[in-house]
């Protein structure tokens, strides 16, 4: 018993295409493996170079390779102890009654030759020599057999001879003109399934079973294998997805396989739970990460193919047209580029469970094949009647895809339909998970509810490692006698409502209590079918689904909670540059529809801080969707007015937000403003503090960042709705933000970082229209003499044209670390290194420092242009400006403060003298400079001019007044003040003043 089912266009694609970059291996890879990466990580967006899941054999330079060598290769990178984990869960789920005692996985692999660092695709490489068409419509396989005894082959051959016509019919003609041969490999046990050598058009299997449907399915799945051939895609998410979900098709069609159900032994099948273990997790770039950690191949196998099923139950020619589609438009760049691929899916089902295809892909986490860098906490969670299975797999995600187990004890809770009792069950709220072993990695935990007040729903919360996650089970709801429900579900939000359900026989006028329902849809066994659900709330508020199910039954969940209709007006600004969010879950529109912006002009983007790569951000519509707390940048090409109906946070409830290590755009889920002094964190099994004690326990750095195109970045107070904000978490894997219940605020504030510092020294750039003006240098006793997140604020990051400030601190522990501020010790090192930086062409640069007053008068600081060696004296300079070039530019400067009284500008000596000539003025300077000497009257007008900026050298000096104006008249006598300025070649500045007589 099996109780996860029982107890675009071509010249769009050319396009995207074209922006790719195709490589041929990954740099810092092993030897004899794998060598293939990412090379672009976008989430639902990647794109790869070769394929990443393939096992690959490395040929010899004379090109000489031996059936050994392969067999080499299969026991180095898909060996039967490398799937033993995979193996031990799946008997563990056995043991506990959870899959048929029949079940036995089999991890069947694509392979491929290298040669020289390039894939060695020998039929490509001839069709697009000679021309031919892939894909043509005469294109057959023919099989060879080897090794088997004559029954098997006999059997083998009658097989194919019924699959491969229907496998025609939903898979199309295969890409070329080929034989295949059949080989039987004594070498090759029955978990490795075996494989489909693309480079010899060779499919090794194991000898048979004993179990003849389920032997020809692994065949079936190499044998699509072969229909691809030369032309497999790089991404296991999309090969290994498709051949299972479409020899599922062919496996189950009338007269191919008697005896076959994919739903018993089917160790693999599993789109009768598929919502409930639709989870981030599930992403990845490869089902066989370099380090060998299997804790998530069955989980990622079984949903690549309920996910890609789906899309048959759509429409039963989707693998024929996609196929079609593909070898249409292909080239060498197409297999691992998703942009592409998924435009080529969309364009052949534009429509999958009444979504587009694209919002339909970007919701299948299996389908992401981006990496997502930290820990994770997946939990494969099966519903049954009165118990619910946890399997709980806690690993880390490194660079390139490679996942190793962590060991941790996982605490659960479990919840009533309202929260407001915490559940028994006799097995505990405690599952270990084992850091080494057999089932490193992995929980295991069956809790069973006897006498909680009959059917509801149940949220399991399970947290381990700082990580937590919910998942809502639908207790005494699911059946598996003939006659019980084959469709059944929770509602999210709500708990009481009437259901309705087409499709099928239908089901009418179900009452929802507790938060549960369960239906039977078929008078027989339930088949794959396409069903519309809705629900709706006591106060006539509808929610509806469209479901493409499978075999045995499906569970379904629905958002019930209370919906309302938001507004909100979005000024474009300056630049039209905003960081935006939303408080509300939208249940419907896409992000265009919702913003008013058409798709086609809508320049929107979100932050994953666990992305591979500097550049984290993903352009929509990739982007996440909207969702309480979480933060975008968006560019407004005029005043725009948004309206969104969907789920509030509950007022009522504390709103929590997980917030992975890194930078987060975040948003405040209140329609309220929300001061930072209340929220509050929480890190591991600690209890939640305030933001300040965050920030002093190292877990956050200080401040919340907003952006305003007519200041940069600057910290705030407040978190104001429908804005976003920049928050940096210090600690591995992350932190939960919490923002207190409507009506727990206070009117505190928060600890900044201007506080306890001795003083600080404000800067200001601007180049055109763009300002940034929350850079400053200071010094603290509390300071330390390396980067801490108090007073050194790392800068967020940057998106758009921007001018900036940024400190480039000594010593620094993070490569290409940028700061906003940079604060000191007093008696440390008085020099500031900055850079100014402009992504606007020929533009003018204008520094500033606009107040000086809380700098100590012993100190004089000094602005140093690195780059062309030239120093000004800040006291006496208000500014100094430079020009970008035609890609912009980067100053590099520096702050130097020096006592007041080293190698400065004095002005002394200061006389005036009436002779004969005219007014002599005396005076002597310590050092040379330019001097201006100007004649005002006793109102402070100017009279007349002596001299400008006139160059004299250290030591005592004069000028003569003709006792003329500016116009050439002799003056009238009466008293008239004499003005001496100097100011030194690095901007020092000294002026004198002297009364003059006239009298004649």
């Amino acid at each position: 018993m099996n109780c996860w089912t029982r107890p675009v266009r071509t010249a769009c694609v050319q396009i995207l295409i074209a922006f790719g970059i195709c490589i041929a291996v990954a740099t810092g890879v092993a030897a004899g493996t794998n060598p293939y990466r990412n090379l672009s990580d976008a989430p639902f967006a990647s794109v790869t170079g070769g394929p990443q899941g393939a096992i690959v054999v490395f040929e010899p330079t004379d090109g000489a390779v031996s059936a050994a060598s392969v067999r080499t290769a299969v026991a180095s990178q898909h060996s039967p102890a490398s799937l033993q984990q995979a193996h031990l869960t799946v008997e563990r789920m056995k043991h506990h009654g959870l899959l048929s005692r029949g079940a036995q996985v089999r991890f069947p692999r694509t392979m491929v030759h290298m040669h020289d660092g390039q894939m060695a695709l020998p039929d490509l490489h001839t069709a697009m020599v000679t021309g031919q068409q892939l894909g043509a419509a005469g294109n057959q396989i023919a099989f060879e057999f080897e090794g088997f005894s004559t029954q098997d082959e006999a059997a083998l051959r009658a097989y194919l001879n019924t699959a491969v016509p229907k496998a025609r019919m939903v898979y199309g003609p295969p890409a070329f003109d080929i034989t295949v041969k059949v080989i039987r490999d004594e070498s090759m046990q029955d978990i490795q399934g075996g494989t489909y050598n693309v480079t010899t058009n060779e499919i090794r299997i194991p000898p048979l079973s004993g179990n003849f449907p389920e032997d020809t399915y692994v065949l079936l799945m190499l044998v699509l294998n072969a229909f691809h051939d030369d032309a497999i895609l790089f991404y296991d998410a999309w090969e290994q997805g498709f051949i299972g979900a479409a020899a599922y098709a062919i496996q189950s069609s009338p007269g191919v396989a008697p005896g076959y159900d994919p739903i018993d032994p089917g160790p693999f099948y599993c789109l009768s739970v598929y919502e409930a273990e639709n989870q981030p997790e599930l992403a990845n770039s490869t089902y066989y990460p370099a380090s060998g950690a299997t804790n998530m191949l069955v989980w990622r196998i079984a949903m690549a193919r309920a996910a890609w099923l789906k899309c048959y139950i759509e429409d039963e020619r989707f693998f024929a047209n996609f196929n079609r589609a593909y070898y249409d438009s292909f080239s060498e760049r197409l297999p691992g580029n998703v942009p592409a691929l998924t435009e080529l899916a969309a364009s052949v089902l534009p429509r999958v469970e009444g979504q587009s295809f694209h919002d339909w892909f970007n919701g299948q986490y299996v389908l992401d094949t981006s990496v997502h860098l930290g820990p994770k906490l997946y939990t494969w969670n099966i519903p049954l009647e009165t118990s619910v299975a946890l399997i709980s797999e806690l690993y880390t995600t490194l660079p390139g895809g490679d996942e190793t187990p962590m060991g941790a004890q996982a605490r659960t809770v479990y919840w009533s339909y309202d929260f407001s009792v915490k559940l028994y069950a006799e097995e505990g709220n405690i599952m270990d998970i084992p850091a080494s072993g057999g089932f490193a990695g992995e929980g295991f935990l069956l809790p069973t509810f006897f006498n909680i007040g009959g059917p509801q729903r149940v949220t399991v919360e399970i947290e381990a490692a700082n990580l937590s996650r919910r998942y809502p089970y639908p207790y005494m709801q699911r059946g598996f006698g003939s006659g019980d429900n084959n469709l059944y579900g929770g509602i999210i939000g709500a708990v009481e409502g009437t259901l309705h359900v087409t499709g099928g026989r239908g089901i009418s006028d179900l009452e929802v209590k507790r938060g549960v329902w369960g239906g039977r849809l078929t008078t027989g066994d339930l088949k794959p079918m396409q069903v519309e659900i809705s629900f709706q709330t006591k106060q006539g508020q509808t929610t509806t689904r469209t479901c493409n199910v499978g075999w045995d039954s499906y569970v379904a969940f629905l958002s019930g909670a209370e919906q309302t209709r938001i507004q909100h007006t979005f000024l474009k600004g300056l630049t039209g540059l905003r960081m935006i969010s939303l408080p509300v879950s939208p249940v419907t529109g896409s992000a265009p529809e919702i913003l008013g912006i058409p798709a086609d002009r809508l320049l929107m983007a979100d932050w994953d801080p666990t992305l591979e790569g500097a550049d984290k951000y993903t352009v929509w519509p990739r982007a996440r969707p909207f969702a309480p707390g979480r933060g975008f940048w968006v560019k407004l090409h005029e005043d725009t007015t948004m309206q969104a109906f969907g789920v509030l946070p509950s007022s009522a409830q504390s709103s929590r937000v997980y917030l992975p290590l890194g930078w987060n755009i975040i948003g405040s889920p209140r329609v309220k403003a929300v001061n930072v002094a209340d929220m509050k964190v929480q890190f591991e099994q600690e209890s939640s503090v305030s933001f300040a004690e965050a920030v002093e326990n190292g877990w956050l750095q200080q401040g919340v960042f907003g952006y305003e195109a007519e200041a940069g970045y600057d910290t705030v107070e407040q978190l104001q709705p429908f804005a976003g904000y920049w928050v940096r978490v210090l600690r591995s894997p992350g932190v939960y933000l919490e923002f207190p219940p409507v009506g727990d605020e206070t009117a505190s504030t928060s600890a900044s970082s201007r506080d306890g510092l001795d003083w600080r020294l404000p800067l200001m750039v601007t180049a055109g229209p763009l300002v940034s003006s929350a850079a400053y240098l200071g010094v603290s006793p509390l300071a330390s003499d390396r980067p801490d997140s108090r007073f050194d604020l790392l800068a967020p990051p940057d998106f758009g044209p921007s001018v900036k400030l940024r400190f480039i601190k000594p010593g620094q522990s993070q490569a290409g670390a940028a700061y906003l501020t940079d604060v000191r010790r007093p008696g440390s090192r008085l020099q500031w290194d900055l850079q100014a930086v402009c992504s606007l062409p020929d533009t003018k640069v204008r520094l500033s420092w606009p107040d000086l007053s809380q700098l100590p008068p012993s100190l004089r600081p000094v602005l140093v242009d690195r780059d062309t060696g030239r120093r000004m004296h800040m006291r006496t300079v208000s500014t100094y400006s430079f020009s970008t070039g035609p890609t912009g530019g980067v100053r590099s400067l520096s702050i130097e403060l020096v006592d007041a009284g080293t190698d400065q500008l004095l002005l002394t000596s200061v006389t005036t003298m009436q002779a004969s000539q005219g007014v002599v003025v005396s005076y002597s300077l310590s050092r040379p400079a330019a001097v201006t000497a100007r004649v005002l009257n006793i109102a402070g007008r100017q009279v007349a001019t002596v001299s400008t900026d006139q160059m004299q050298s250290a030591g005592s000096a004069q000028a003569i007044w003709n006792m003329r104006n500016s116009s050439g008249s002799l003056v009238p006598n009466g008293t008239y003040l004499m003005q001496v300025t100097a100011r030194s070649d690095d901007g020092q500045q000294a002026s004198a003043m002297q009364a003059v007589v006239l009298q004649r």
